[in-house]
């Protein structure tokens, strides 16, 4: 599977070199970008959005929008993390500036308090907390959030009926994020707001 082919031959590269091997297809480099720097995103984007739910939504889909661009000739040939933390920032203030339309709120005050780039701890905190899952979820999440393909198809390689498949993958959401928000609760220097952050995820 291509998840556990990222976890021994890819983390010896560094991210100009997993660009590289995204340019030329190869999925495997995808979930080692994922792997790295998805956990960093989505705490980017909980500083901003303070909810476990769309951080991970829009850290998911700025992930996917940034390899896309990738994949087709665009987008960054280094520094794939500030590439992938500026399209979180511009898709967090999307979904605070929605948020507004239903409830207004004073975003400033929230955007001032975007956290510098998380430290390289909390992409061993992401692989440890993805390598906590069952197999089924993992694959859930391999194909159908890191690959972005399309939920019925995944449904149909698993051997699952699209209602079934979209209930494992939500469960196999929630677990992601609830591994990965408590190993960041016990290492991060702010645990009290990540725990906070755990429970929400929860309801």
């Amino acid at each position: 599977m291509n998840v556990e082919r990222a976890r021994t031959q890819y983390p010896q590269l560094d991210d100009e070199q997993l660009i590289a091997c995204v340019r030329a297809g190869d999925s495997s480099a995808v979930a080692e970008l994922f792997l790295r720097h998805g956990g960093a995103a989505q705490r980017v984007a909980f500083s901003v959005l303070r909810s476990a739910a769309d951080a991970e939504d829009v850290a998911v889909d700025s992930f996917h929008s940034v390899v896309t661009a990738i994949e087709n000739g665009n987008g960054p040939a280094v520094h794939f993390r500030a590439y992938l933390f500026t399209a979180v920032r511009n898709r967090s203030r999307a979904v605070l500036q929605e948020r507004a339309r239903v409830q207004p709120t004073d975003d400033n005050q929230i955007l001032d308090s975007i956290v510098p780039d998380a430290t390289e701890s909390i992409n061993d905190e992401m692989r440890a907390a993805f390598g906590d899952l069952p197999s089924r979820w993992q694959d859930a999440l391999w194909f159908s959030v890191i690959q972005g393909e399309p939920r019925a198809v995944t449904a149909e390689r698993m051997g699952l009926s699209p209602n079934s498949f979209t209930v494992l993958l939500r469960r196999a959401k929630h677990g992601l994020r609830a591994s990965y928000l408590s190993r960041l609760a016990s290492s991060t220097e702010e645990p009290a707001r990540c725990a906070e952050a755990s429970a929400r995820s929860a309801v």
